[in-house]
């Protein structure tokens, strides 16, 4: 097969090429789109061999035909396109699933609920094909624009990530009696990534080497009952106890999530504890209101008081208020020239008692 790549020029320019087992990988540049893509081709090992040869043209096709937002945007070019070679182009990625979990996993429920959702979503979209993965693991899983989309890579003929499927994420099925991989085998593979999330490799290898893989719950406490139990009926030991279908189990684990109201922090939400039959309610403590300051004080609002005594001998009394707005209802008895009157004062104008004025 020819190696000269300048035949590509007309449509990508080309980054850097990296050499793979039994690929060519180019990053390139889309002259259409000005979008990174990845181009693969065959290397000389793999056109020799027959059998991968034509898994890899398979596996091409089928991405191609995946219109679908949770499996990676892919174009085949058979050959005879640019030359004797067949040529895979697919959105580029820098990272898998499995390069995330390396020595790590997360805490975070909502994203690990994202994730199985966004493989399930891929999977309903490979068996609307008639298809089955049957080696899903999470190198099969690409991360695009750190984190915000989970996307599924590979349909299963061929392994373009390079990804080998390890002995904890293969149905106990496939593992005893190599039996034909079917859809529900693909859900218990998606449960094994959902455990993987959520704990460290170690204790991740000793829960699922054993066919009854205990409840998630008690490997990780924070986990709500509804959804452990929800990924702990995918990797049941038997086919028949677990979903049907990818979609089957994408709606059974949203339904988890709404019951069990995990929020961002991955911490769910504590319902208030009712209260013991025949037993009265104990209140919360309501903090004390606030009293409001009145303005019902009589000197802050009175600004001159001038006192006149006529010949008649009654006391006229003028105040001028630095807040006209009071009503007089809030106006105090105030006290007349020299003695104590008795009658309240109105808006300005008071009379007082006969014999309390002083001339």
């Amino acid at each position: 097969m020819s190696s000269d790549f300048r035949i590509l020029d007309s449509q990508f320019r080309l980054i850097e090429t990296k050499f793979d087992p039994k690929l060519i990988v180019m990053k390139a540049l889309e002259v259409a789109t000005e979008r990174q893509v990845a181009i693969r081709t065959p290397n000389d090992q793999l056109a020799v061999d027959s059998a991968g040869l034509q898994a890899f043209i398979e596996e091409g096709h089928q991405l191609a035909r995946l219109d679908d937002p949770h499996v990676v945007t892919a174009r085949f070019f058979p050959a005879g396109s640019f030359d004797d070679r067949g040529y895979l182009v697919t959105e580029w990625w820098e990272r898998t699933l499995a390069n995330l979990l390396v020595d790590r996993y997360t805490d975070d429920l909502r994203f690990a609920v994202e994730i199985l959702t966004s493989v399930l979503d891929g999977l309903h979209a490979l068996h609307g094909l008639g298809r089955v993965h049957g080696q899903l693991s999470p190198g099969d899983v690409v991360v695009l624009d750190d984190g915000e989309h989970i996307k599924l890579a590979t349909t299963g003929l061929f392994p373009i990530t390079n990804a080998v499927q390890s002995p904890g994420f293969r149905a106990p099925e496939r593992t005893v009696s190599k039996a034909r991989a079917d859809i529900r085998s693909d859900i218990y593979s998606v449960g094994a990534i959902g455990y993987r999330l959520l704990m460290g490799e170690s204790k991740f290898e000793r829960a699922l080497s054993t066919p009854l893989v205990p409840p998630l719950r008690e490997l990780v406490p924070q986990v709500p009952e509804s959804l452990s139990q929800v990924v702990g009926r995918m990797v049941s030991a038997r086919p028949s106890d677990r979903y049907p279908s990818p979609a089957a189990a994408r709606n059974a684990l949203v339904d988890a999530q709404r019951v069990s109201r995990v929020v961002s922090t991955g911490t769910p939400a504590t319902p208030r504890p009712k209260p013991a039959p025949g037993s009265a309610a104990v209140r919360e403590p309501v903090a004390p209101r606030k009293r409001r300051k009145r303005h019902g004080g009589a000197w802050p609002a009175i600004v001159a008081i001038a006192v006149t005594a006529p010949s008649n001998s009654r006391v006229q009394l003028t105040v001028r208020l630095s807040r006209p707005w009071l009503p007089s209802s809030r106006l105090p008895r105030y006290a007349c020239s020299r003695r104590r009157c008795s009658a309240p004062c109105q808006l300005g104008q008071a009379r007082a008692a006969p014999g309390t004025a002083r001339s």
